[in-house]
């Protein structure tokens, strides 16, 4: 899954190599979509696409972090950052803090991760005023790590102060999400109105 046609000028390489990992995953086979994601991202970073290198480097993230490679998947969200800080586009440098903050979390690295979950949503108040806070994807991994302390400190919660600081936390998770889900459902975006109704 890393060669192709040398025919092929290396922009259509490129491009086969992402399909062929993008038809892998849908297929379940994850473990064989990273050699032709990495191939992807080698060829995107060779040539100073940034914007593509970092799609490609955040995707091989999130294929890591399902295959149980955190330490891995932290790393290739670090890089994908990195590129899409290059690019200049805002979506990427917004999506891009989402996916390695959520690396982080799933690693346990809370403080790092919430510190890059802020700077994705300032980011995302930026492009869409209108729409300042993280949706879709992106928001469904905030509210998850958000989440996350009201449900760990829940079994430790002694007393009713404590337990009404915890409802309080999942109140604003909840209220966050309502939000999000006008934005889903304005759209139809029928993952995201789902995502929301998890949340």
């Amino acid at each position: 899954w890393t060669r192709v046609s040398p025919t092929l000028t290396e922009a259509y390489q490129a491009w086969l190599l992402n399909e062929a990992a993008h038809r892998l995953r849908a297929l379940g086979r994850p473990n064989e979509a990273l050699q032709p994601t990495r191939a992807t991202l080698e060829i995107n970073a060779s040539k100073s696409d940034w914007k593509n290198a970092a799609a490609c480097a955040s995707n091989l993230s999130e294929l890591e972090l399902t295959l149980g490679e955190v330490a891995a998947a932290v790393k290739d969200a670090e890089e994908s950052v990195s590129y899409a800080d290059r690019s200049g586009g805002a979506f990427w440098q917004m999506a891009t803090r989402s996916i390695h903050a959520d690396a982080l979390h799933q690693l346990g690295r809370r403080t790092e991760a919430v510190a890059r979950f802020r700077e994705a949503e300032q980011i995302q108040a930026e492009r869409q005023p209108q729409d300042p806070l993280l949706y879709s994807l992106a928001g469904f991994r905030y509210c998850d790590l958000l989440l996350a302390e009201a449900e760990r400190e829940a079994g430790k919660a002694q007393g009713e102060a404590k337990q009404e600081a915890l409802l309080v936390k999942c109140r604003a998770v909840s209220e966050r999400a309502a939000q999000t889900l006008k934005i889903a459902e304005r759209n139809h975006w029928l993952l995201d109105i789902a995502l929301d109704h998890l949340t």
